[in-house]
């Protein structure tokens, strides 16, 4: 079992020698740290502020952020595989080409999280708030989005040239989404809201939308122009 780290100058010797595997980084007021390419495998950050840190090409192979602030947060190009967000703030945090594997976010913000040109497979997302969250040009495969209570808020979602595989989104509030070029690929909307969607040659294909509120287009043609 690795150190607890419960200061920025023993963050940054080891973060400098490689030895953060395995750490558990603890209440540290970090804003702005560069942890680029670091190896954060089995890492876990308790209640950390890393407002606008810079973790760009890091490794994040079940690594685990609990209660932290990762507004503005860079994650671009990242490895996350098992990897957990729980009550976290990721409000305009950027994962843009970022890999996710089997990851779970749950009671987190996540308005404007960027995931541009990410891929997300299997991964559980619970959001406290998603509003205006983008996937632009993003590969997802068999995710789960949802709440315990009421419904996911996805509004002005961006999927513009997405595809997406059999994710469950049931009952999601997706208002004003853009669905544009994207592909949708048995995917279950069923109940879910998609009133005012922008679907300009969107596929639908053997998605489940019974009961959700769909652009008509979607009703009258599995590929709309």
């Amino acid at each position: 079992m690795g150190d607890v780290i419960e200061s920025k100058e023993l963050l940054q010797f080891k973060y400098r020698d490689r030895e953060l595997r395995g750490c558990t980084v603890r209440k540290l007021q970090i804003s702005g740290v560069s942890l680029v390419g670091a190896d954060l495998t089995d890492v876990t950050f308790e209640q950390c502020d890393l407002n606008r840190a810079e973790l760009t090409g890091a490794t994040l192979v079940r690594a685990a952020f609990v209660r932290c602030n990762l507004v503005g947060a860079k994650l671009d190009r990242t490895v996350l595989k098992r990897a957990s967000f729980i009550d976290c703030n990721l409000t305009e945090a950027d994962m843009t080409r970022a890999l996710l594997e089997d990851c779970e976010i749950k009671n987190s913000d996540m308005d404007n999280l960027i995931f541009d040109h990410a891929f997300l497979g299997s991964c559980r997302i619970s959001p406290t708030r998603a509003y205006g969250v983008k996937f632009r040009h993003a590969v997802l495969i068999r995710n789960k989005f949802f709440v315990d209570k009421g419904q996911t808020e996805l509004t002005k979602a961006q999927l513009f040239a997405a595809v997406m595989l059999e994710s469950e989104l049931l009952g999601a509030c997706m208002l004003r989404a853009d669905l544009r070029q994207s592909i949708l690929l048995r995917d279950n909307f069923q109940q879910a809201l998609l009133r005012d969607a922008q679907i300009e040659n969107a596929l639908l294909l053997d998605c489940n939308t019974s009961a959700a509120d769909v652009p008509p287009a979607w009703l009258t043609n599995k590929s709309p122009a």
